[in-house]
């Protein structure tokens, strides 16, 4: 992700400022801050348990 943070797909809203990744069994939930060049991860879960509530 750090050579290529767009590995993912830009989330709808309220999540519209995040983007999400399948990396093996994870989803990846993360923000681009192109202004800074930084990436922060804001949340790592489990593919199955991703968007439960």
């Amino acid at each position: 992700m750090l050579d290529t943070p767009r590995v993912g797909k830009l989330l709808r809203p309220p999540l519209h400022d995040r983007h999400s990744a399948r990396r093996g069994t994870y989803r990846v939930l993360y923000r681009i801050d192109d202004d800074r060049q930084q990436v922060t991860v804001v949340a790592v879960f489990s593919r199955t348990d991703a968007y439960r509530a």
